[in-house]
């Protein structure tokens, strides 16, 4: 199956901005369950729909930058290899990934079960590359490694168009929904995947043992979300030996 948007191309990771998203939908083959061809076409459609968003970064973006630059070496492509173990693992549980921005990804899914099985596949896959990455001479001195942060909320998305020179015709994600999972995903320290009360409420509450905490970001809101512990799949036991 081919991408969407008139002029999109495979070799481009588009911009998020305030937590809006432009995407171009890679989309594998194996994509040919119900849900997944329903997410599709709420998406061509372009009218607001209620989804499981996904954020997935690496925080510790800015100094894996600067020591490539300082080396010489191409920090895209080590990036790139972050990041694919995650993108693979939602796939193979019937998410898309709608969208990049550098260090980081925008998933869709439309049940409870698919997300928890995405993020706990994309924590294992990521925990072992940046295990890997955080043991090499080039990372050794980057906070003794990566951190992974995973937030999730459920809600309203809202998409439509946009076009440019450079990348066609793009699926453009917005909305309440995707800007509270960016919110949130600060929340805490070290690996963490947090969840937001709507995402909670709809199903996710049954693997999270944790309090209600709060999180007051920079717009002095304070955020409501729960942590959902992988003991076994990260290393989150204050006792970390490859991450900051």
């Amino acid at each position: 199956m081919g991408t969407v948007g008139a002029g999109s191309s495979n070799a481009v990771l588009p911009a998020l901005i305030c937590g809006i998203f432009t995407a171009y939908l890679p989309l594998s083959a194996s994509h040919d369950s119900e849900i997944n061809m329903m997410m599709i076409d709420l998406i061509n459609n372009e009218e607001p729909f209620k989804a499981f968003a996904l954020l997935a970064d690496i925080n510790s973006y800015t100094k894996i930058v600067a020591v490539s630059e300082a080396q010489n070496n191409r920090v895209a492509k080590y990036i790139s290899d972050i990041l694919i173990g995650g993108v693979m693992a939602v796939e193979k549980n019937n998410g898309l990934v709608v969208g990049f921005a550098g260090d980081q990804f925008l998933a869709l899914f439309k049940t409870v079960e698919e997300v928890y099985m995405s993020v706990h596949a994309l924590a294992k896959d990521l925990d072992e590359i940046c295990e890997y990455i955080a043991g090499t001479d080039s990372f050794i001195h980057v906070d003794n490694g990566i951190k992974i942060k995973v937030a999730i909320e459920f809600g309203q998305i809202d998409l439509t168009s946009i076009s440019t020179k450079f990348l066609g015709t793009q699926k453009l994600f917005a909305g309440s929904t995707i800007n509270y999972a960016s919110r949130i995903l600060n929340a805490g320290e070290g690996n963490r995947c947090n969840v937001g009360p709507s995402a909670y409420k709809k199903g996710l509450s049954q693997y999270i043992d944790s309090d209600r905490r709060i999180f007051e970001a920079k717009d002095k809101i304070p955020y409501e979300y729960y942590n959902l512990d992988f003991d076994g799949v990260w290393r989150n036991d204050h006792m970390e030996s490859y991450w900051g």
